[in-house]
């Protein structure tokens, strides 16, 4: 197979289950705590649309592209050697995805003019630790998954 389409796969598959993971993880956290942080359909709230299916598909496919790209960031990374994949690089990465998620989260809280979620401290809490989740979900994808792809 062509490097760059197993690059290509190795982006689609991190970010894509880096995402899946992460929202595993806010809405089981969410089902514990009897809160509603359910990403997609939070993130939904900002399109406003006419319709609410339509709205809520695409606030997940929303969700999931913004993995893509979180993923691209981290492949391009470990592929070209520029920061390794280790234990505390691949925390480091998530740390900083986190910090990301929450200013732009508070900036969207901000700038809608409407309540996205009521608590938004643990709301924001638990975005910041999901891109912790996404980073090593990502991690373990890229490093364990290539070896099917060849």
């Amino acid at each position: 197979m062509n490097e760059h389409v197993q690059v290509i796969l190795k982006v689609l598959l991190a970010g894509i289950t880096g995402t899946f993971i992460m929202t595993f993880f806010v809405n089981a956290f969410s089902k514990i705590s009897g809160d509603d942080f359910n990403v997609p359909a939070i993130l939904s709230k900002l399109f406003r649309l006419k319709n609410a299916v339509y709205q809520l598909w695409l606030g997940r496919l929303t969700h999931y592209a913004i993995g893509i790209g979180f993923s691209t960031v981290l492949v391009y990374l470990w592929e070209s050697d520029l920061s390794k994949p280790t234990f505390i690089n691949v925390l480091v990465s998530g740390l900083i995805m986190g910090c990301i998620a929450v200013t732009v989260w508070r900036s969207m809280m901000f700038l809608a003019g409407f309540v996205l979620v009521h608590k938004k401290t643990l709301f924001l809490s638990l975005i910041f630790t999901g891109h912790i989740v996404f980073a090593f979900t990502a991690w373990f994808v890229w490093a364990y998954f290539p070896y099917g792809l060849s």
